[in-house]
């Protein structure tokens, strides 16, 4: 059985960036498409990339709260735009857009390596909560220190996103909607 895998995890930040900062939760993965990764027509299981992107996020994430337990709890609007096919080499970058009371946004995008130009695949946010590893509760998250223009664009319409979130999640939750599931 083919069991490769190719991954390769860059975080170009310092450790010694303090919990909070935006630019140390920037995280990069590389990936190669190999056939385990692909279906019969040679083109990458989209599970296989959301899977890069959970993880590519939720190392952003924990590296944000200075915390190992990082927990998915939604993904918003992920769509594939443009497959990735077997040997394709893979970019997945992840940072934090926002933080809340006990968790935390990602945005997390991949591209794939077309010569010297990287074409954009998908983007998604990702919302992770932030679990204390001894009791188990939801633990508080420090506050987004955003520095550049993006980042602050970012934290600026991260209330707007998180109040969609919300209130789909509500409307799944009313009683009528029960039924229809």
């Amino acid at each position: 059985m083919y069991t490769h895998t190719s991954t390769y995890i860059h975080t170009p930040t310092a450790p010694s960036c303090d919990a909070g900062s935006l630019k140390a939760s920037h995280t990069q993965m590389v990936h190669v498409i190999f056939p385990h990764h692909a279906n019969t027509s040679g083109i990458t299981f989209g599970g296989q990339i959301m899977s890069w992107m959970e993880t590519a996020g939720q190392i952003a994430a924990s590296r944000f709260n200075r915390s190992p337990r990082a927990v998915l709890v939604s993904v918003d609007n992920l769509s594939f735009r443009e497959p990735t096919h077997m040997g394709d080499m893979v970019y997945i970058v992840a940072k934090v857009s926002a933080s809340y009371t006990t968790s935390v946004e990602t945005v997390v995008s991949v591209y794939k390596g077309k010569g010297m130009e990287l074409v954009h695949c998908n983007s998604a946010f990702m919302t992770f909560a932030n679990i204390d590893g001894e009791t188990g509760k939801s633990k508080s998250v420090p506050k987004a220190d955003a520095t550049t223009a993006e980042e602050m664009a970012l934290v600026s319409t991260a209330w707007h996103r998180r109040k969609i979130r919300i209130d789909q999640v509500q409307k799944l939750r009313r009683p009528e909607n029960m039924n229809e599931q």
